[in-house]
This record gives structure tokens, sequence and C-alpha cells, in this order.
């Protein structure tokens, strides 16, 4: 058979005859599928039964993959959209995987609260804002010295970082750096602290305690988790990039939000659910502006939001904010963080390099295309769910096929 993959006879030689699995079908008279999202590029192999004849890198599944049509690429960079593809379901990635057909939607309890910056916005009260992520993801970056304040993993390690670029070390300045080391590793880091040519540091490099750097071609657990500080999630995925909005392509993954824990996080369980590592120090301080008040308990930092699958996206109308809601619909958007008590404030993370770069992100009243944009895209997050079924082990969120075609991520090109 002719498959998608990593044609390498030195890994397995030519008329290798070892079983491949071990386990389930062993009899070779039923199909055997391979992961499609750890092959790289075309080759060949051959099967008898299940014994590998020609060199070939496999790894097998049971039941049947999309068919070829159903990526929304033929390949993808990890630098764009890193990890493993969902498809596989164990070891799968969350931060690739789009809506099942099981999903279960539940309200999410979002209304449009008064917004307390006044500035007269128009239309529903509310905003749309920007946390930023601080991403230097190229091999041909200048190289500095990672400086971690508290000497944890990565310190003194030597990284790339953009020439020019800057970060106010302040919270909630999340980094990604890649390591010189191998390129496809990175560290990931809070608060990041950088002057233009200078060498960055942070105080912490989060997963704490973690010292094996993150491979962007990795799946399964590991890859949740970044340096969100209310949650453990990733900042490397979930981001939008820079070009993503303004340019031609789609926003094929989940995103990340931040929503007022107030209103609408409950503090039940410790006040957060899976794939969430855990929930803001203060969730349950009711002195605190981080106190997490909401009614509904499913709503817990991690819960994954999705617009639902009937969501008509002829009716935002405004291309970028287009862009943001078919994302929603198809694959969903983690809370990954809380913003400001008594604002009904929803902040995506955003590529730092695409806040500077693209003008909706500045709330210009006077631009009727930024008016545009966030108004409607507020309206759309309000119409939003929570799925109450998100679980590990799925190959699209809330389980059964995806909602439609053309959405699991393509296999990683190295």
């Amino acid at each position: 058979m002719t498959l998608r993959g990593d044609f390498d006879p030195t890994q397995f030689d030519v008329n290798n005859t070892a079983t491949y699995p071990p386990t389930t079908e062993t009899d070779g008279t039923q199909p055997v599928y391979f992961d499609a999202d750890r092959w790289n590029v075309t080759g060949t192999a051959t099967f008898e039964g299940l014994n590998l004849v020609t060199g070939g890198q496999l790894f097998a599944r049971v039941t049947p993959p999309p068919a070829e049509g159903d990526y929304w690429a033929e390949s993808r960079s990890v630098y764009d959209v890193p990890f493993q593809s969902a498809l596989g379901g164990t070891g799968a990635d969350i931060w690739t995987r789009p809506m099942g057909q099981n999903a279960v939607y539940e309200p999410t309890g979002f209304y449009a609260q008064n917004d307390a910056s006044g500035g007269g916005w128009p239309g529903p009260l509310g905003r749309i804002v920007a946390d930023r992520e601080y991403h230097h993801l190229s091999s041909t970056d200048p190289v500095k010295t990672l400086i971690v304040t508290d000497a944890g993993p990565g310190n003194g390690q030597s990284v790339h970082v953009r020439a020019g670029a800057t970060a106010p070390g302040t919270w909630n300045s999340c980094g990604v750096l890649l390591r010189q080391a191998n390129p496809f590793t990175v560290w990931q880091g809070q608060r990041l602290s950088l002057a233009a040519g200078g060498n960055p540091s942070w105080e912490f490099t989060i997963p704490t305690g973690d010292s094996v750097p993150l491979d962007l071609r990795e799946g399964g657990q590991r890859t949740h988790y970044g340096s969100h500080g209310g949650s453990r999630l990733s900042t490397v995925a979930g981001t939008i990039k820079e070009g993503v909005l303004n340019g031609s392509g789609e926003i094929n993954h989940p995103l990340q939000l931040g929503i007022d824990g107030y209103y609408f996080l409950s503090r039940t369980n410790n006040g957060f659910r899976w794939p969430a590592a855990t929930a803001d120090g203060s969730y349950d301080n009711p002195s605190s502006n981080g106190y997490y008040n909401g009614s509904l308990e499913y709503m817990r930092m991690g819960v994954l939001l999705a617009l639902p699958a009937n969501f008509d996206l002829e009716t935002i109308t405004e291309p970028r904010a287009k862009k943001i809601c078919r994302a929603l619909k198809y694959y969903g958007a983690y809370v990954v963080d809380i913003t400001s008590k008594d604002w009904s404030v929803f902040q995506f993370s955003v590529e730092d390099r695409a806040i500077d770069a693209a003008g909706q992100w500045t709330r210009s009243a006077d631009n009727a295309d930024d008016v545009a944009f966030h108004n409607q895209l507020h309206g759309a997050i309000l119409e939003t769910k929570a799925i109450t079924n998100n679980a590990a082990g799925q190959e699209c969120s809330g389980g059964g096929a995806p909602i439609a075609a053309n959405l699991h991520a393509p296999p990683v090109t190295q």
C-alpha cells in the first residue's frame, strides 16, 4: 500500500518480519490503518498480513483514518500549528483536534456586563482584547542566553531571539524560546523580560520542575501545558499568529481565551477541569479580584468553549471576526486565564507581532472596521457554549466524528 509517511529503510530493514503491531488484529484478515499524524513525506510500505516487508516508519491504529480530503492541508509546519494530530485518540494533542459530533453543548452564563473602562464604545457592551504571547521560533534569529532567575530549567542555555524584539517582564508576559541545540524544542516561561538586542530572562520555566524541553513534534499530555499562570496550559499552541487574520489562511486549531472569573467560573473541584492543571491561586479568596463566583459547576478553568455546530457563520460579515468565529465553531477555545473583574472582557492569546500589525486590537472607536470586528465577535462569543463532555482520549473534542470535513490536522513537516 502507498502511505503518506516517513520512508526510512534504516529504521525497518527490507524483509523485516516482525509483527507490527503486536496486539489486536493478528491474522491480517481485517484492514490495518496507520497514524498519518506522525508521517512527514511521501513513502511506500508493503505489508503481508501484519508483517512489514519494506521499510517505513509506521504507527498502528485499528480504526480507519479520515479520507484524504478530511485534512485541511497536505502538510503543516510545527512552528505554525505545533504538535501531533488528534488522530488516534491516545497520545493525541488537544491543540490540533476539531469539534466532534457527540459534543454536549451547555450554556456558559455569558452576558454583556457594563464596560467599566468607559469610552463610549458602540454596540454590545464589552471588549475584545489580546493577551500578548512572545514567540521566538525561528532558527535563523540571533542566538542569546536564557536567564532563569530561579535557576530553573533552561537557565544558561542558548536560544533564538528575534532581532530588536522586546518584552516587558510583567505578569502574563508569557514567552516561548526556540533552543539552539535542537530547533524543534522550546522552553516556555513567565514573566519574560527582554531589551532590544539583549538576553531574555524570566522568573520561572513552566511547566515547573519539568527539566525536559518541549518538542514541537510531540503528542500527548506534555503538549497541553505551558506558562499560562491561571491554568498552566500551553503558551506555544492556541495562539493567533502573525499574518493570519489579515492573510489568506484560516485558523485551523483551538484558540485560547481569558474570561471574567468572578462572574463566570466556578470554584467546584478546586476551580479547574481537564485539561487545565490548576486554577488561579486566589480562586477561592472572596476578597481578591481573582475570586471565582460563577454558578455553573462545569464552567471551570480549562473548560472548552465553542459556537454551536449550527451557528451560521454568514451572519459574521467582518472578515477577521469571521476567521475567529470559524475557529470557535470548528475547534473551540480553551479558557486559560481570567480577565479583570467587572468588565465584559474576552481576551484571546495573540502573538505580539500580530497585535502590532493588526489595528483591530487597538479598539479604536473611530475606525468603522474595528467597531464591526469588536461588536460582531463579542456578540458571537456570547453565543458560545461549554463542552461538558470534552475529555482525554478523544480524536475530536466531545467525541464522535468531526462536525465537518477538512478539519483534521495534516502530517507535520519537519
